[in-house]
């Protein structure tokens, strides 16, 4: 059950609410108690010093933070972002090597060069960003001269982005 206790400061808030904590402890029950983010230690330190220890068991004082964390690592999982650039840099120069037969405008010799690599990166985070998907970018290589450089760009760029 969710209950929601709210007043000016010294009308009985955390008393009130350590009251219904005491009867759901004795039950046996599992406890949030969540505080705003600048009270979490405080209130943490009255539970302690209230209950006894095997009541730490049960009562979990969370902060809006802290509750996201618990709910997104039980049903959705938390993401980080774990590949370095370094690793990034390696799965790029990796695709851009086998993709290379297939590459107009960046040919074999260009494979080599960890420049290439560095600008691929910087062209597929610039895309990501500004929400353009390799499927956007190979329609947009539909409207331009399929004899000129910039149509060969654009099909490597978008052949090596959605790899």
């Amino acid at each position: 059950m969710v209950h929601f206790i709210y007043g000016p400061a010294g009308s009985g808030k955390t008393h009130t609410l350590l009251k219904y904590l005491e009867s759901d402890i004795k039950q046996g029950k599992k406890v949030f108690f969540i505080v705003p983010e600048q009270e979490t230690v405080a209130t943490e330190r009255s539970i302690v010093s209230r209950f006894p220890v095997s009541a730490q068991l049960n009562v979990e004082v969370l902060n809006f933070s802290r509750l996201c964390n618990i709910i997104f690592r039980k049903y959705g999982g938390i993401s980080y972002n774990f590949a370095t650039k370094p690793i990034k840099s390696l799965v790029m120069w990796n695709t851009i090597r086998e993709l290379s037969p297939m590459l107009e405008e960046y040919r074999a010799s260009d494979v080599t060069d960890f420049s290439l690599t560095e600008k691929m990166l910087s062209a597929t985070r610039e895309l990501k960003s500004y929400s353009i998907s390799p499927e956007k970018l190979d329609a947009s290589c539909e409207k331009v001269d399929r004899d000129s450089s910039l149509y060969k760009k654009l099909r490597d760029i978008s052949l090596i982005y959605s790899a």
